[in-house]
C-alpha cells in the first residue's frame, strides 16, 4: 500500500472497498441504460417492416437444417399460407402450423407472396387464356384440313415479341495463354 494513503483498520477498510464497488456498479448501471437506450432510439429509426391483414397471402421462413444434406440449394421459404388474425404491430396469426394448427410469427420471419412474372410473359391468367386459345385454334386447322400429320404451318407464330437487348457489354473471349503457342481454326 502507497506511504500515501493513511492506514485504515482492516474492517473499516471492507467497508470503504464495498461502498466503492456500489457506487462503480450504480454508475456503471446508469451508463449502460442511458447507451441501451440511445442504441435503441439509433435502430428505431432504421427500423421498417411490412404490414399485412388477415386474408393475406406470404411466405414464412423455417430454418430447419436437415443432417446430412447441403444448405447450399435449400429454400427455407414454405408457403403460401394465409394470414389469419393481427395481434400486434409485428406479431401475426398465421395457419402454417401442423394439422391446421395457427402458429404467432413474428414479422422479420415474413414476407409478402408476390407472382413472379418474367421478362417477355404475361401474367398467368392472360397465358392460360392464350394457350387455350391457340391450342384450340390448331385442333381446329388440322380438324378442317383433315390431316393427322402436325406441319409447321399449324403452329401460330407470334410476331409481336419484344426483343431484350442488354444494357451490359459482352465478354471479350480471348484463347487461354498456354494456347498461344498451339494453331487454332480461328
Amino acid at each position: 500500500m502507497p506511504s500515501s494513503i493513511k492506514a485504515i483498520p482492516q474492517n473499516k477498510w471492507c467497508l470503504v472497498l464495498q461502498e466503492r464497488m456500489e457506487n462503480a456498479h450504480s454508475h456503471v448501471r446508469l451508463h449502460t441504460a442511458q447507451s441501451m437506450q440511445r442504441q435503441k432510439h439509433y435502430y428505431d429509426r432504421k427500423l421498417h417492416w411490412e404490414k399485412y391483414s388477415s386474408g393475406d397471402k406470404v411466405c414464412v421462413f423455417f430454418p430447419r437444417v436437415q443432417q446430412g444434406k447441403s444448405p447450399k440449394f435449400t429454400s427455407y421459404w414454405k408457403g403460401p399460407f394465409t394470414v389469419k388474425q393481427k395481434m400486434s404491430d409485428i406479431n401475426y396469426v398465421v395457419d402454417c402450423g401442423k394439422k391446421g394448427m395457427d402458429q404467432v410469427i413474428h414479422v422479420d420471419r415474413m414476407r409478402p407472396l408476390r407472382s413472379q412474372t418474367l421478362i417477355g410473359e404475361s401474367s398467368e391468367e392472360d397465358s392460360l387464356v392464350l394457350n387455350t386459345n391457340a391450342a384450340d385454334q390448331t385442333i381446329e386447322k388440322s380438324v378442317d384440313s383433315g390431316n393427322d400429320d402436325n406441319d409447321s404451318n399449324d403452329v401460330p407464330e407470334h410476331t409481336d415479341k419484344e426483343q431484350y437487348v442488354s444494357s451490359r457489354p459482352f465478354r471479350t473471349k480471348r484463347p487461354p495463354q498456354w494456347l498461344k503457342d498451339y494453331e487454332t481454326g480461328n
